[in-house]
């Protein structure tokens, strides 16, 4: 999960709303992304999804044997 602060929200907002829903005390650990559109822009929601896509296909590559690498 990757949280955004956008809608005008702010980190300590994000931090109580995520909290409450996923029972997650130490969200303020993580790195929300901020995003000062409201709504959040089309540009800004494309691009943290080709971000959030990048870490999982980076996650599942490091998990492959060896051998089933490319690059």
């Amino acid at each position: 999960m990757t949280p955004v602060a956008a809608g005008g929200l702010g980190y300590e907002e994000v931090t109580q709303i995520v909290g409450t829903y996923l029972s997650t005390h130490d969200i303020d650990r993580w790195n929300v992304r901020k995003v000062t559109g409201d709504p959040i822009s089309f540009q800004d929601a494309a691009g943290l999804a080709h971000r959030v896509l990048r870490r999982r296909v980076q996650e599942i590559s490091n998990r492959l044997p060896p051998a089933c690498r490319s690059g």
